[in-house]
């Protein structure tokens, strides 16, 4: 109210979320996609978020798609399988709605922080399910790899980043189709685009979640971490040059003196 007890309207902008589009890419998944696509119901059924699910089939041999349908999914299959990050393209694309929220098909993330993450949209311009709640299943072959490239990319974006390719994260449409241009098509789309809004300086907050055991046999291999390694130095060059160039420069000068 005024002074004189008059009403007047807030002029703040309202960014609450109030629909958003869910993609799940899915390879192969037909054991887990059903009952992930019901926890994601349950998870948005106590908010007044409406949602659309968006399963992306990318050349499935088994029954996901029939699966995902049957649990009221809208799906769109690719004829052959064209990787991950092509997958979320595909479905980032195709969303109705500006927010997105992408997981993944296999159950290793708990809906139930959904709700959460999409309300802290509202002040970060994306919000990330970090793997660092009490009840994390990540494999130990794969700790000393996530770990290195964890220290590469912390340098490369001068941020220290809990977890560098989660696969729960919600965004904002706009904001991710300007790197349309430089996201991988295959595993480290996740990768790419958290440095790139980390370089970009925009908001990125993480939230502490668990990560639950997957079913069904994982698609990343070891050797990915080489791939993942050579892709955030490709992205330090186009960002953040100077992190890269600058200390082979300076272990020059001092070998030539």
């Amino acid at each position: 109210k005024t002074n004189n007890g008059a009403k007047y309207e807030n002029l703040m902008p309202d960014n609450s979320v109030k629909n958003v589009s869910i993609i799940i890419p899915a390879f192969n998944e037909g054991l887990a996609v059903r009952e992930g696509i019901v926890e994601l119901r349950e998870a948005l059924a106590a908010t007044d978020i409406e949602a659309e699910i968006i399963v992306v089939d990318d050349g499935s041999k088994d029954n996901t798609a029939h699966e995902a349908k049957a649990a009221g999914a809208r799906v769109i299959q690719h004829r052959s399988n064209r990787g991950y990050g092509a997958s979320l393209k595909t479905g980032i694309i195709a969303a109705s709605y500006n927010v997105i929220a992408i997981t993944d098909a296999d159950g290793t993330y708990p809906a139930k922080y959904l709700p959460e993450m999409l309300a802290e949209l509202e002040h970060a311009d994306m919000v990330v399910g970090s793997r660092t709640g009490a009840d994390v299943n990540i494999p130990l072959s794969r700790k000393p790899a996530k770990w290195f490239l964890r220290v590469m990319a912390n340098y490369v974006s001068n941020t220290k980043i809990p977890d560098l390719n989660s696969g729960l994260r919600v965004f904002r449409r706009d904001v991710a189709m300007q790197y349309f241009a430089i996201l991988s098509d295959q595993f480290s789309f996740t990768t790419t685009i958290t440095l790139a809004m980390l370089c970009d300086k925009y908001a990125v907050t993480y939230m502490p979640i668990d990560y639950r055991k997957r079913q069904g046999k994982s698609k990343i291999m070891p050797w990915d971490a080489g791939s993942f390694a050579v892709l955030i130095m490709r992205v330090a060059m186009l960002f953040r040059p100077l992190r890269v160039f600058l200390p082979i420069a300076l272990l020059c000068i001092i070998y030539g003196i």
